[in-house]
């Protein structure tokens, strides 16, 4: 196996350290910066649902949390839980568009993780696309995962119709 530069894992390194520290520090700026931050990286990756998806997946919850406690609790904790949401959901988002876990698990199998728990991985993460084919999509693609990449053929139409009067003619 060939040596693979990488930055994956100073990524989810970053991510780590940044998630515990928006979990116990109450900071309202901390979490706007995280979120700024993953604005703009998301958009130099030019990842405009993530973009989408990281403002509307924690809207409800933030509104629960922050109405909650607003009513019984401390406004500003409120804020701070509000922003929090938005933040781990950047966070999430940077993971989701950040890390390859294919060379994230590479890197691991060279610096000494065993490598049937690597390989397992990387078949699983290979096998999932192949899994979510619809079963029409199924019907009319041949798939085939291999750990390098996924080769996609199509299927042979058979004409059923023109295979029976082919045998009936022959016999």
């Amino acid at each position: 196996m060939k040596k693979e530069e990488t930055n994956v894992l100073a990524l989810l390194l970053l991510l780590i350290v940044l998630t515990l520290e928006i979990s116990f520090v109450r900071s309202t700026w901390l979490n706007c910066a995280i979120v700024a931050g993953t604005l703009i990286y998301l958009t130099y990756l030019s990842k405009w649902w993530g973009i989408l998806w990281m403002f509307l997946l924690p809207l409800l919850p933030a509104l629960a949390n922050f109405w909650a406690i607003q009513l019984h609790g401390d406004k500003n904790q409120a804020i701070v839980l509000f922003t929090r949401s938005f933040a781990l959901a950047a966070l999430g988002m940077t993971f989701l568009y950040g890390v390859n876990l294919n060379q994230l698990l590479r890197y691991g199998h060279q610096k000494g993780l065993p490598s049937h728990f690597t390989y397992g991985l990387l078949v699983v993460l290979n096998a999932i696309p192949c899994l979510l084919y619809t079963s029409d999509a199924a019907d009319d693609l041949l798939c085939v995962d291999l750990v390098g990449g996924r080769y996609i053929k199509k299927k042979k139409q058979i004409n059923h119709c023109e295979s029976r009067t082919n045998t009936a003619t022959t016999r």
